[in-house]
């Protein structure tokens, strides 16, 4: 213990060092080589508007919230294929992944019994978390051919004074192009370690008659790995070998027309995945394991502008969530999340004066299909249905004090039919001292309802019972962001936050009767650093780099959360080579991590390479990735369902990909 202090500021230093000689370089390079006349991907990012933090568009540095964007030139380049392998490349976000559901955390919390409901997942506004657990899909549960994004707006910190429950830490909106952004069709074959096998068909178009669509299909057949679990190393359980389960099929759909004022947007995505960990104290090695997902959306949108300073929008929306789990015991369990909802939304934008721009809007949803069934073929455990509505109203108003000073203030109301009300603020100051330069005072609260599960569910062959008294996780954020511009090929932020969170929900064994339940018995209390930088280095070579220290405890007992590393170091590099050519390269390195048995994993640095074509011969395009370039051995902490500590990640995994274009 007592080498701690010096390592970390080592360590720290280490860091500040990197980022001074990465901006000096990248400042070097840029004033030698960019053309001036020309506009480079930061200007264009800068420059770009994002609509999610404030639910109208905004310049970056304007935004009162601390903003990352993911680009499609992001995901082209670094050759993304899910959700937490970009989000893994964020600043302040880490990933979770137990061969079965993938999953996110960030700033310091992403607890291993969670299922990422304090993280909205957003499609073009649309939110996907479901009903039942309040989840958002993480990995190939929602796989869509990411090139049909256009940008992902990643918002940090509280978000409920505009989106409501489960917009605690963030909000990520994937926003996918527009058919006149493809202008064609593609046709993709892709072949990989793993026996992985893919096949995508992207269509876009813009008619003469004003007439947008966009369509998109993919399908993915992974044969998985045999892996070695040493928990299980007896002879009984095949010698700790899973054989055959790691295999992953999923498939994808998504389109969106546009014509005038009006959207029609649908998404349909489905996965069936074998599971190798035997989890839940299940058969080890049955081939009968699998996990079964499917989520679906249709949308309808109308938005007009009423002269400059009015809009109104207006949307209706129908979605739905299914989830199955197949568990093998002496017989085969099943358990299953139905969830279905429909919802509208109105809300109305107004520049009262050239300084003062007010939203306000309403919004209700019906979970109208919320059930949850656990049975075998002998009993029925747990059968229950628990629909609810929420009624919401919001208003926010954007103030511009001076030129270089503005102010942002909300607020929005929750009404629940199940569980009551809950009323979430948001403040916010954007001061511009200098040219290219913001400084962000934030402040906000957010809350995540307890799921229907877990207020509920109530099983006593398993040993749980209802909380029907249960009380929404509440969150208390503050944050001070510092974002600056130089010139055209330097832009950094540094940001420094501090939050606290009570009633966060623990299953707690009852002594009375040793029964488990939900209770509102954890509090957290946490603080941490942000540090970025992305730089333009000459023509069209780029690169970034960010580091982040989060320390996340238990407010009560001063202990560290579970799953949650203190240091995540990240950087990204892309460079034209030879004539047609990108090379990428991704570095991630990661601290330590606690497991909910008391061990620690081993920290570890990744490494992923990309080589990318321009289009070849006017049609064709290839793609060439090795993710864990020098097959790191590395592990995630499980969760308490499995009797692994820590679960072992894929090795060296090399995939190739060919395009071609019409």
């Amino acid at each position: 213990m007592k080498t701690a202090y010096p390592i970390h500021w080592v360590f720290i230093i280490g860091v500040l060092f990197l980022f001074g000689t990465f901006g000096l370089a990248g400042t070097a390079l840029a004033a030698g080589q960019d053309k001036p006349e020309d506009e480079t991907s930061l200007e264009k990012m800068l420059r770009t508007q994002i609509n999610t933090a404030s639910k109208y568009a905004q310049y970056f540095m304007n935004i009162p919230a601390s903003v990352t964007m993911i680009t499609a030139e992001d995901i082209e380049r670094f050759g993304f294929r899910t959700i937490d392998e970009m989000m893994a490349s964020v600043p302040g976000f880490y990933t979770r992944y137990d061969r079965d559901y993938a999953f996110l955390g960030t700033r310091g919390l992403g607890r291993p019994a969670d299922y990422n409901n304090r993280i909205l997942l957003m499609l073009n506004g649309n939110t996907i978390n479901d009903g039942v657990y309040g989840s958002a899909p993480g990995g190939t549960d929602y796989q869509l051919d990411l090139r049909i994004i256009d940008r992902i707006e990643i918002i940090r910190g509280p978000g409920s004074a505009l989106y409501g429950t489960g917009a605690v830490f963030a909000v990520i909106n994937i926003i996918t192009k527009r058919g006149v952004d493809v202008d064609g069709l593609l046709v993709s074959g892709e072949i990989g370690s793993y026996g992985r096998k893919n096949a995508a068909v992207i269509f876009g178009k813009k008619f003469k008659n004003g007439l947008d669509c966009l369509f998109s299909g993919q399908i993915t057949d992974v044969l998985g790995q045999d892996l070695y679990f040493p928990e299980y190393d007896t002879p009984e359980t095949n010698n700790g070998v899973s054989r055959g389960l790691d295999w992953d099929k999923n498939h994808g759909l998504c389109g969106t027309v546009e014509f005038g004022d009006f959207l029609v947007q649908g998404a349909l995505v489905s996965r069936r995945k074998g599971v190798p960990t035997a989890y839940y104290e299940i058969h080890f090695n049955d081939d009968r394991a699998e996990s079964y997902d499917t989520e679906g959306l249709l949308e309808f949108q109308y938005g007009h502008d009423y002269g400059i300073d009015k809009n109104l929008t207006v949307r209706a929306y129908y979605n739905k969530y299914y989830d199955e789990g197949r568990y093998p015991y002496d017989t085969l369990a099943i358990d299953f999340a139905d969830s279905r909802w429909y919802g509208s939304e109105i809300r109305f934008r107004w520049d009262t004066d050239v300084n003062n721009r007010v939203i306000i809007g309403g919004e209700y949803q019906r979970q109208f299909r919320a059930r949850y069934k656990y049975y075998d073929d002998q009993s029925v455990f747990v059968e229950g249905e628990w629909p609810y509505s929420i009624y919401s109203l919001y208003v926010q108003d954007e103030y511009q004090l001076k030129k270089n000073l503005s102010i942002t203030a909300g607020v929005r109301r929750d009404q629940y039919s199940d569980i009551g009300g809950r009323t979430s603020p948001r403040f916010g100051v954007v001061y511009h001292p200098f040219a290219a330069s913001a400084v962000k005072l934030l402040y906000g609260e957010a809350f995540r309802k307890p799921s229907i599960y877990e207020i509920y569910v109530d099983d006593p062959d398993s040993g749980m019972k209802p909380n029907l008294n249960l009380k929404s996780e509440e969150i208390r954020t503050l944050e001070l962001s510092w974002e600056q511009g130089l010139k055209k090929n330097l832009f950094g932020f540094a940001s420094v936050y501090s939050y606290r969170m009570k009633n966060l929900i623990d299953w707690v064994l009852d002594p009375i009767d040793e029964h488990t339940q939900a209770q509102n018995i954890g509090r957290i209390r946490a603080w941490g650093i942000e540090l970025g930088l992305q730089a333009q280095l000459g023509g069209e070579a780029r690169g970034h780099l960010s580091y982040s220290w989060q320390d996340a405890k238990n407010q009560d007992s001063g202990s560290r959360l579970t799953n949650s590393p203190v240091h995540l170091l990240k950087g990204g590099l892309i460079l034209p080579v030879l004539k047609y050519f990108y090379a990428s390269a991704l570095f991630q390195y990661e601290s330590a991590r606690l497991t909910v048995y008391g061990t620690r994993t081993e920290p570890f640095f990744l490494t992923h390479l990309t080589l990318t074509s321009l289009r070849l011969a006017d049609h064709f395009s290839l793609s060439l990735q090795v993710r864990n370039l020098f097959d790191t051995h590395y592990s995630h902490p499980g969760g308490p369902e499995h009797i692994q500590p820590a679960l072992r990640q894929n090795g060296r995994e090399v995939s190739l990909r060919l395009d071609f274009v019409f």
